[in-house]
């Protein structure tokens, strides 16, 4: 599970991945896009999505995004995908019509700094209605590692 605190990603649960993350970067460093409905001063705890079959998230999504197994009283599912093959707006855009809150997307260049990027709007972006957000390439792949090892799907 993640929370979204002033755009930063908090791991709650489960503790391994928590600790990993924790040990070997700090915290998740993350940076907002500027399109889609940015939820300042507000925070939500959500149940984390991956689809290996659809890892970059250009497509429509085939699996089923559900709050069920949320803790909190409000659905709030989050969809990870890997920056690449296609637009951020397209990604989030289709995180969202799957019935996703948030979308996280892994950037793809090793080394680089995600709270230093800014996802832009290519134009497309009117009419999206969830926050998305960039984190760095080795937290991604910790997060989604942790997913495939645990099919938390």
């Amino acid at each position: 599970l993640l929370a979204q605190v002033l755009s930063k990603l908090l791991i709650y649960h489960p503790k391994r991945l928590r600790e990993k993350i924790n040990s070997l970067t700090g915290e998740i460093g993350s940076s907002l896009a500027n399109f889609g409905n940015i939820p300042y001063g507000h925070s939500f705890v959500g149940r984390v999505w991956y689809d290996p079959d659809n890892k970059y998230g250009c497509n429509d999504f085939d699996i089923k995004i559900t709050g069920e197994g949320d803790p909190d009283a409000e659905p709030s599912p989050m969809v990870i995908v890997f920056r690449g093959e296609c637009p951020f707006t397209k990604k989030v855009r289709n995180i969202e019509h799957a019935g996703g809150s948030l979308g996280i997307i892994v950037d793809n260049n090793p080394g680089e700094k995600a709270d230093q990027i800014i996802m832009v709007d290519d134009g497309t972006g009117n009419g999206i209605n969830i926050p998305s957000m960039l984190i760095s390439e080795t937290d991604g792949k910790i997060i989604v590692d942790e997913l495939i090892k645990c099919n938390l799907n």
